[in-house]
């Protein structure tokens, strides 16, 4: 692939000698350059078509005659090709395709969470087990050996980002929604999560903890979901497996849906209290953030362009750097954002930020060329 992730480790060394001082400058000048609708795309993660041969729709067509893509793709069990090369070749096409029209290359990502959540299960002998397994059955030499040969996986596929692992301890708020996804008590989900990101970056792929600051028994896939807790049990317990594992830098961390009323009365994507108050400045959170689908029903039970492109606008102003979508088409969205900007200043503040963080990390990751 043109995005080799080799390559990624010759630019962390040349980083000591290039200041991250440096580094703002150029992708300030380079941004400088970048229309506001290209900057909104880049911080969508949208669904892709197909897994064998890349065929673009009419929203990537259309777009990418002006440079407007997504910034990166999520892939669900009906993207993978029959084997990780085949994968890894249809992944070079999307990155040829992109190149012919954009500087920035996108990053892919998937959920490999062990047990029922592992989309790269197709193409293990060994099933990588469910969090709860790892932790109730494996020591921390097991459990590096199988997180290496999943993150060796990854990056053998082409992918990037791994939205695991779930940093949340069980609790009886939580069990009936999380079930096997959690590790369980708060050390075993420090330890097993402190594992999981060492080994994936020793093979340079990344991982999003999720999902921030923690979940209820509701599926927010399906309805609204609230976490009625006291505010010292949010900053005691839910904050604290975060607050470790933040610790060995992830790249990233997604944030869920719930409502947590004693902290705010927004689901936790819209909320600058727990988004930008708690992550970034009380547990100095310094990675890309992220939302959950924004088209979960937790958010809305409307799903029209209106609506959705509103709530966006609120998970950036939130504090948000980048919108999941689990939808393939993303132009309408990207242009009703951008509209929204022109009457809303701290929208489009936020956006200028979050562009130049994702932006910055892409071109540490190979991901963007500047001119």
């Amino acid at each position: 692939m043109y995005s080799s992730k080799f390559s990624s480790n010759v630019f962390y060394k040349n980083l000591n000698i290039q200041s991250d001082f440096q580094l703002s400058l150029k992708t300030k000048k380079f941004l400088s350059t970048i229309p506001l609708e290209q900057k909104i795309a880049q911080l969508l993660l949208v669904n892709i078509e197909g897994k064998n041969n890349f065929v673009p729709i009419r929203d990537f067509k259309e777009g990418g005659k002006n440079g407007i893509l997504p910034g990166g793709y999520l892939l669900f069990s009906f993207n993978l090709s029959p084997t990780p090369e085949s994968l890894n070749s249809f992944l070079t096409q999307v990155e040829q395709a992109h190149l012919r029209c954009s500087s920035f290359l996108p990053l892919f990502s998937v959920d490999c969470e062990g047990g029922k959540v592992n989309r790269l299960g197709i193409y293990q002998e060994q099933k990588l087990p469910s969090q709860e397994y790892i932790s109730s059955h494996l020591n921390s030499s097991e459990a590096q050996k199988l997180y290496s040969e999943s993150s060796e996986l990854m990056n053998k596929c082409g992918l990037d980002l791994n939205f695991a692992p779930v940093v949340e301890v069980k609790n009886k708020f939580n069990e009936k929604f999380l079930s096997e996804r959690s590790y369980g008590s708060f050390e075993n989900t420090v330890k097993y999560s402190v594992i999981q990101i060492s080994e994936a970056k020793k093979n340079n792929c990344l991982n999003v903890i999720k999902h921030f600051p923690g979940n209820s028994q509701d599926d927010p896939h399906a309805m609204v979901s609230v976490l009625d807790v006291s505010k010292t049990f949010f900053e005691q317990e839910l904050l604290a497996p975060f607050n470790e594992v933040i610790k060995i830098k992830p790249h990233g961390v997604l944030i869920s849906h719930v409502i947590i009323p004693s902290i705010d009365n927004e689901p936790a994507c819209f909320s600058k209290k727990i988004v930008t108050e708690y992550l970034k400045e009380k547990l100095k959170f310094t990675g890309i953030v992220y939302s959950d689908d924004i088209y979960m029903k937790a958010l809305t039970q409307d799903s029209s362009l209106e609506n959705v492109a509103l709530a966006a606008s609120k998970a950036f102003k939130a504090g948000v750097n980048v919108i999941m979508s689990s939808e393939k088409k993303y132009l309408s969205l990207v242009y009703k954002i951008a509209d929204y900007c022109t009457q809303d200043f701290d929208l489009l503040q936020n956006i200028e930020e979050s562009v130049f963080k994702l932006t910055k990390e892409k071109y540490k990751l190979s991901k963007v060329f500047f001119n």
